[in-house]
């Protein structure tokens, strides 16, 4: 039996059995239908909620005598209505009640099949933004990054689209995989907290879990990460290697709070760039390893500099869309 020919016998039967009106046979023919594989009984689940959400009743239910005066009088107005035999007139009723539903059925089925649900966009510009989705997931986007999210996509799955860098709290839900888009890298999993860092322009996309357990596939390798750990993707080289997390400062997308003890000038700013969405650009190598010990919570970028200005003797110059830190390591 060809599939189209399949589809409508099947469909007809599954109409003909919510109706009841099938056979001893039809019925066992249908149920033997339905278990023979995960696809059929799907089909046959969704028949079903479609045909819920259609209102339609059984066919016996309807006074076909009334309804047939009633459509005939609207219809042909003026005109002699002739009684039809009740048998004749209640197996065409029949007819009519199940062709209507198999439509209506079919109908809302090729729109629930064929519908492409808006993505949620969310956009963060100037400042960290906090995002509560409707899976009862939290997002933290940092500064110039931005999501789409759709709760359900046609693989099954929550998906993110992601464009720049953010802290992810998933809700746990074992039926939808939480999976996160990036250019290079994808990130799988079903509720953990981790942050994500896919900005463009850098050598490396890098993924850090706080908790839980996350699946990171790029290049076709995959590592799996518990928390404390890190995936490192190597966009050059192509290379996805996993690592202890050794990085103090990725809740601070979160927090909003960069803590730095006894930490190298170079670490200090490759933290406060992917925080600010900043290019600081070291030009002394001497600067480079200058020691670094603050704490700087929900402030701004120039107010960190002018900090950093005072307390280690260092000058800061825009030079078109980087800023030059320069001077020597003098703290106070």
């Amino acid at each position: 039996m060809q599939d189209q020919n399949q589809y409508e016998y099947y469909s007809s039967l599954m109409s003909k059995y919510l109706s009841g009106n099938t056979s001893a046979a039809e019925t066992a023919e249908l149920e033997q239908w339905v278990l023979a594989s995960p696809d059929n009984k799907k089909q046959f689940i969704d028949f079903k909620k479609a045909w819920m959400l259609s209102g339609m009743q059984a066919a016996e239910a309807v006074d076909v005598e009334a309804q047939w005066k009633q459509t005939a009088d609207q219809l042909f107005t003026g005109a002699k209505v002739v009684q039809l035999d009740h048998q004749k007139s209640r197996r065409r009723w029949l007819q009519i009640a199940a062709a209507v539903v198999v439509l209506a059925v079919s109908a809302v089925l090729l729109y629930q099949q064929f519908r492409q649900p808006e993505p949620y966009f969310a956009q963060a510009i100037n400042s960290r933004l906090p995002v509560d989705l409707s899976d009862g997931s939290r997002v933290t986007l940092n500064q110039a990054s931005s999501i789409q999210f759709l709760a359900e996509s046609e693989n099954g799955e929550r998906k993110v689209t992601l464009q720049g860098a953010a802290f992810f709290d998933v809700a746990r839900d074992e039926d939808l995989p939480f999976v996160i888009h990036t250019p290079e890298v994808e990130v799988e999993v079903l509720g953990t907290s981790f942050y994500v860092d896919g900005r463009s322009g850098q050598e490396e996309v890098q993924v850090m879990v706080e908790s839980g357990r996350v699946a990171v596939r790029a290049g076709g390798q995959e590592v799996i990460l518990n928390a404390n750990e890190q995936a490192v993707f190597d966009k050059s080289a192509n290379v996805l290697r996993k690592q202890a997390n050794q990085d103090e400062q990725y809740l601070a997308v979160k927090s909003g709070e960069l803590v730095f003890k006894d930490t190298p000038m170079e670490t200090a700013v490759f933290s406060l760039n992917r925080q600010y969405n900043a290019n600081l650009v070291i030009e002394s190598e001497a600067l480079k390893s200058c020691p670094i010990t603050s704490t700087f919570k929900n402030k701004s970028l120039p107010a960190i500099l002018a900090i950093l200005e005072v307390s280690f003797g260092i000058q800061s110059t825009e030079d078109g869309e980087r800023i030059v830190l320069t001077g020597r390591c003098k703290e106070e």
